[in-house]
């Protein structure tokens, strides 16, 4: 019947998640396929795999950012930047000279939810050579548990044209989550720059972590390519699978 309609099909059709995790159209019939990225075989009926929503450990940062140019357009380095690697307990000199660099919630392995903070501070600069810049970071709160650790690595951008010349792809942090792991900082393709900025603050571009916290179904739709798509009640989308054109057309009719 529907093949000889001539009125339009609306997308996305809604889909439903039925008692046993498997994927159905409104009318409770099965939506038969493949799961997303695997094509092989016959289609069977589609399910959302249960560690779609268990929580997932975060395990790496995307990060980038733009640092400030002050002051006649050279930034104003700390005097010999002698920050030790952990800062503790008094931070004021610290806070006072540093700039705060963006934060974002990191997911435990239990889901739970710890903020990591970011700050630099600029260890030298030169107007006809550039500046170097050093990243530190904080998992958690206040207090002396929870230091101020720099990142291994001096980050130097070229005067000219602003672009960090050794950022690395990505590098691990100094820090571990409460259940030992390590974090890395990831940085796209050009995404350190050092630039003038008249309010003199570090402009965050991209800052992401990955993994989730335990989450619900928010809504789940098959697609015009296709693709039965679920987006979470955290906002995070992600493609289950691929319908079988028969499992399309019924969607539709639901």
């Amino acid at each position: 019947m529907f093949e000889r309609s001539a009125r339009p099909h609306a997308y996305p059709a809604p889909l439903a998640l039925g008692a046993d995790g498997g994927i159905v159209t409104t009318l409770a019939e099965p939506i038969v396929g493949w799961p997303a990225g695997n094509l092989d075989g016959a289609p069977q009926p589609l399910i959302l795999p249960p560690n779609y929503l268990d929580p997932l450990a975060t395990s790496a940062i995307a990060y980038g950012c733009n640092l400030p140019l002050t002051r006649g357009a050279v930034p104003t380095p700390v005097l010999g930047a002698q920050f030790p690697d952990r800062i503790s307990g008094s931070e004021a000199e610290f806070l006072a000279a540093s700039f705060p660099a963006g934060n974002t919630a990191v997911i435990g392995a239990k889901g739970e939810r710890i903020t990591l903070r970011l700050r630099w501070v600029c260890v030298s600069a030169d107007a006809g050579i550039g500046a170097v810049w050093r990243c530190f970071v904080r998992l958690g709160g206040h207090g002396a548990q929870n230091a101020w650790h720099a990142v291994d690595h001096d980050y130097i951008f070229e005067a000219k044209c602003g672009t960090a010349l050794n950022a690395p792809e990505e590098i691990s942090l100094p820090v571990r989550t409460p259940d030992g792991r390590r974090l890395r900082l990831v940085h796209p393709f050009g995404a350190l720059t050092c630039f003038a900025c008249e309010a003199g603050r570090v402009k965050v571009t991209k800052l992401a972590s990955d993994g989730w916290a335990k989450r619900d179904v928010a809504r789940l739709s098959l697609l015009a390519d296709d693709r039965v798509v679920a987006i979470f009640s955290d906002g995070m989308q992600k493609t289950v699978g691929i319908a079988a054109p028969h499992a399309k057309r019924t969607a539709r009719a639901a």
